[in-house]
C-alpha cells in the first residue's frame, strides 16, 4: 500500500560486451573496433583543418571547459635512453607520457593507427597548436585503466577541431613542427603590427 520497498527488475544485457582491458608492452586489445560509448558522443575524426596532417579530431557536440574529450590508448613501454634527441622520428610520433610509469611511454604502433584498424580510442588524432583549445590530463578508464586524455581548455563548439600543445623541445623536433612554430611568431608578430598600425 505505501509502496516503500523498491524492487529491482533485470533484463538481458542489450548492445556491446566492454570489459578491463588493461594493455601491457606486448598486448593491446583483441578488440581494437569496438569503439568508446563516451567517445561516440564527444569526438568524431575527420579531415584536419592543421597545415601538413590528413585527420584531426572533431567536437561531436558543444564541450565545456575542463571536459574530457578522448581517450589514449596504446602498448606500455619503456622510454628509451636517447629519447630526447629522437623525438623527431616518425617512429615516436604517437609516444605519450604513461601516468602509470615515469620512465614510460603509450604508443600507438604503426598497424594501429589507420582508423581501418583502430577505433578502441581516439585522442591519437589529436593535432598540435601552439594555441590549443585543449590539453593532456590523466584518467582512469573503466577499459583502459590509468592513461592520458584529452580535456578542453576552453568552451569547445560542436564542429571544431581540438588541438593540443605537444611539447616538443625545439632543438629535438620534427620539422613539421619548428615550421609550425616559425608560422606562430610571423602570424603574432603580423598581428601586433595590426594591432598597433
Amino acid at each position: 500500500e505505501y509502496n516503500c520497498i523498491k524492487v529491482p527488475v533485470f533484463s538481458k544485457p542489450d548492445g556491446e560486451f566492454f570489459k578491463k582491458e588493461v594493455s601491457t608492452t606486448e598486448w593491446l586489445t583483441p578488440n581494437t573496433m569496438l569503439e568508446d560509448p563516451y567517445e561516440l558522443r564527444t569526438v568524431y575524426v575527420g579531415p584536419s583543418k592543421t597545415p601538413g596532417a590528413e585527420e584531426g579530431l572533431f567536437a561531436a557536440r558543444d564541450l565545456k571547459p575542463n571536459t574530457i574529450a578522448a581517450f589514449y590508448n596504446g602498448i606500455r613501454r619503456q622510454k628509451p635512453a636517447d629519447s630526447t634527441s629522437t623525438w623527431q622520428l616518425q617512429a615516436n610520433a604517437y609516444k605519450i607520457f604513461d601516468p602509470t610509469n615515469k620512465h614510460g611511454v603509450i604508443d600507438i604502433l604503426s598497424e594501429y593507427q589507420s582508423l581501418e584498424k583502430y577505433r578502441a580510442s581516439l585522442a591519437h588524432k589529436t593535432n598540435h597548436s601552439f594555441l590549443p583549445n585543449c590539453e593532456f590530463g590523466e584518467v582512469i578508464h573503466p577499459r583502459w585503466g590509468f592513461v592520458p586524455c584529452v580535456m578542453t581548455r576552453e568552451h569547445v563548439k560542436r564542429g571544431d577541431e581540438l588541438t593540443v600543445w605537444y611539447g616538443y623541445d625545439l632543438d629535438y623536433c620534427p620539422d613539421w613542427y619548428k615550421d609550425a612554430w616559425e608560422s606562430s611568431c610571423v602570424s603574432s608578430g603580423d598581428s601586433d603590427k595590426l594591432k598597433s598600425g
